[in-house]
Order: C-alpha cells, then structure tokens, then sequence
C-alpha cells in the first residue's frame, strides 16, 4: 500500500511539475531562501508541543519576503494520526502584520523505511492593515524513505479555496546528527495562479527535539 502510495506521489510529482515548468515564463523567475526552526516536545500521552521560525528572502535575497513566529498544540490518538492548532504571526515583506490560524489533521502510513504522509490544514489569515479575513484550504502530500542518517523526500503543498492558488514541489533530505538532532536540506518550486512567474527556493532548517 504504501509503495503504491510512493508511485502515484512521484507520477503526479512529475505530470504536474513537468507541466508548471513549461507554463511559465522562466526569464522572469525568482530566486528566495528559507531559513527554518523547528523545537517539538511530545509526551507519552498523544500531546506535543512545537515552536517554530521562519525567516524567507526573495528578488534573489535582496529582500524579506516573510518572517513569522508558530507555536503549536497538538494530540496524536492514534500512530498513524494527529491533530493540531497552531497560529502564526507574520511580518510580510511591506512590514505588515498578518495573523494565521491553522488546524490541521495529518495521516501517515508506514512501511519498513517507507512512509506517506497526507495532510489537510484549514488556514484562516487576518492582515492588519487590510483589515481583511481570508480562507485557504492546505492539501499537503509527502513521501519519504530513511536511509540510515539520511531521509530523502518528495512533497507538494496544494493552496486553494474557491479555485487554485498555488502550488508548492519540494525535494530535499533531513540528516540526523543524534537522536534528538536533525537538519533539512530542500529545494522548493513554487507556482502561482496571481502571475506568471515562478520561485526558485534553497532551503536549510534545523530541528530539536526534547
């Protein structure tokens, strides 16, 4: 099952990343970064905790583009399921204040070293100087297979609402230094339903468990 999950993942990974590379206007691309990171604690019982920091540049990294703050409560009923709330507040890139609110419910399926994971998140965004409420429906799919030290993945993060927005393609790998102790490494392609140009986007997080 998970295999099968694994295949389908990269076939669509492919289709739809061959197809938004050749709907867009390439000369026009950005270039950004993102800077991750990432403290969990969970306990015994199901619940955990997460903090995490994001710093991101874009117009190739002369400028901010986002930089927000997100801690997060979660319970885990199951092994293979969890649920969590988190809020998010953002500066933006004009130095306005964007505040989020997120709840989501993740699935994952594992098999030896294989793993697929499917994530709803429901997005709720204030901008503070709009004054504007906004809704955003997250549909998120990750496959990855841990190697060792290594953990190779593939995602897509799908944003929508009434119609498509945007669409995120990530590859990258987490390497684990100690049990508790793990850096991710990725590149992000980002495609967008507003313009025609895409984001190119080096990635380097840091994750801590305690």
């Amino acid at each position: 099952m998970v295999k099968k999950l694994i295949i389908c993942l990269v076939i669509t990974f492919y289709i739809s990343f061959q197809n938004q590379i050749f709907s867009q206007e390439s000369d026009k691309d950005d270039f950004g970064t993102w800077t991750v990171f990432q403290l969990n604690k969970k306990w015994e019982n199901g619940l955990y905790i997460g903090f995490r920091g994001e710093f991101r540049t874009k117009e190739f990294c002369r400028r901010m583009d986002i930089s927000y703050l997100r801690p997060t409560f979660g319970y885990q009923p199951l092994k293979w399921l969890k649920i969590d709330v988190a809020y998010d507040i953002m500066l933006l890139s004009d130095m306005a204040l964007r505040h989020d609110f997120l709840v989501s419910v993740t699935g994952t399926l594992t098999r030896e070293n294989l793993s697929v994971s499917v994530r709803e998140r429901y997005m709720l965004a204030y901008n503070q100087n709009t004054r504007k409420f906004s809704n955003v429906i997250r549909s998120f799919l990750r496959a990855q297979y841990k190697a060792g030290r290594f953990t190779p993945y593939l995602s897509l993060e799908i944003f929508s609402w009434s119609k498509w927005n945007m669409t995120q393609y990530f590859v990258g790998t987490e390497i684990s230094f100690a049990k508790y102790s793990s850096i991710d490494i990725f590149y992000m392609y980002n495609s967008f339903a507003s313009k025609p140009n895409a984001q190119h986007t080096a990635g380097l997080g840091y994750y801590l468990k305690l």
